[in-house]
């Protein structure tokens, strides 16, 4: 009986340590992302252009200056 319960405990643990080696794995990934968002949002508000188009403004980042902030901080 105690090898049956040892048994039990050991494939218990392995699936615990598998379930959380792939938690900390997909945290790690969402925080890359979160990261490079981040970096894409500030490098898109500091390169910003406004004009008035109506009623409303309408603001986007400049291409040229964007993509060089892309490229300084090492994104795609």
């Amino acid at each position: 009986m105690n090898k049956v319960l040892l048994n039990s405990l050991g494939v218990a643990g392995l699936i615990t340590l598998l379930v959380l080696a792939y938690v900390g794995f997909a945290l790690l990934n969402l925080e890359k992302k979160r990261a490079e968002n981040e970096a894409r949002y500030q490098c898109a508000v500091s390169s910003k252009y406004e004009i008035r188009d109506g009623d409303a403004n309408v603001s986007f980042p400049v291409k040229e200056v964007y993509k060089e902030c892309l490229r300084e901080k090492e994104i795609d």
